[in-house]
Formats: C-alpha cells, sequence, structure tokens
C-alpha cells in the first residue's frame, strides 16, 4: 500500500488526481499570462529627441535603435553637435523605454 506521507498526506487517489489536475490548470494558465507578457514586451517602444529637437530617435524592446530622424537644421548648427544630440536623444529614449518596461519586470 502506497505511503500517504509520501503524498502529500493524501491517501484517497481520487484527491490525488484532483489536486494534480488543479496544479496543472494552475501551470497553464500561468504559463498563458507568461506568453502575454511577452508579446507586450516585444511591442514595446519609446521615441526621444535631444533637448533642441534636433535629432528624434526610436528604440525597440531591447533598447537598440530602430530609427534616427535628424532635422534640416543641423546644417546650420554644425555636424559638431550632431554626435552629442543623437547620445542624448538615445538616452533620453532608453530612460523611456526603461519605465514602459517596468510593469513586466520581475517583483
Amino acid at each position: 500500500m502506497t505511503d500517504a506521507s509520501a503524498l502529500g498526506g493524501i491517501a484517497d487517489p481520487r484527491e490525488l488526481l484532483q489536486r494534480l489536475d488543479a496544479m496543472r490548470a494552475d501551470t497553464e494558465q500561468r504559463l498563458a499570462q507568461l506568453e502575454q507578457a511577452r508579446a507586450a514586451v516585444m511591442t514595446v517602444e519609446a521615441t526621444a529627441s535631444d533637448p533642441d529637437g534636433t535629432v528624434t530617435v526610436t528604440v525597440g524592446h531591447n533598447g537598440y535603435l530602430k530609427s534616427l530622424e535628424i532635422n534640416a537644421s543641423v546644417g546650420r548648427q554644425g555636424y559638431r553637435r550632431l554626435g552629442p544630440a543623437i547620445l542624448a536623444a538615445l538616452a533620453a529614449a532608453r530612460e523611456q523605454l526603461t519605465e514602459q518596461m517596468r510593469p513586466y519586470q520581475p517583483r
């Protein structure tokens, strides 16, 4: 005969099967929720500009640059400002992205 203590104190096989079914259903529900969260994360992106509006960037869920727009006024301002403007816009977009991803981070 099976020792009930080895089965978490459950002596009745029907009760054991019911608990296992409940655990399976809970696991499937959690897996579906994780899949929904993963799909949502994959669509997150953030767009930001440098303080002067010279450069606008968009980053994807992974923080990588997806698009870069340079205002025509950059020619008048000089190209030396372009590098710092790109970096400022990229930093701002990544900061926004971090905030948007906060709900998906483990607690």
